[in-house]
């Protein structure tokens, strides 16, 4: 397992990607964690946008379709699914994952 002083010197697959195919949009209510979560994600090279609210994460996603996104399902003010709605209609070439956590 990778300890915080290894992550910035490992090996990265997102080297020579332009920025646009690095874009990675996160939507999380729980603000330490998602603010957490970005700076970790911007030191392996992402370009990273926060939202911490179902609103936030639409506006974001339509605004500036990323190329990846993390988003939780059960945010506080809505479902985290209007967000991926938004990010399909937004990029259609939009694949999704479950996480093992659902």
């Amino acid at each position: 397992m990778m300890d915080e002083t290894n992550i910035a010197t490992a090996p990265n697959a997102l080297t020579g990607l332009p920025e646009t195919e690095r874009t990675l949009l996160i939507v999380d209510d729980d603000a330490p964690l998602c603010q957490r979560l970005a700076r970790a994600m911007e030191r392996r090279g992402f370009v990273v946008t926060a939202a911490e609210s179902l609103a936030a994460g639409i506006d974001a996603a339509t605004r500036t379709p990323p190329a990846f996104a993390v988003v939780d399902l059960r945010l506080g003010d809505g479902s985290g699914l209007d967000v991926v709605k938004a990010l399909r209609q937004a990029r259609r070439s939009l694949r999704c994952k479950r996480s093992p956590l659902q």
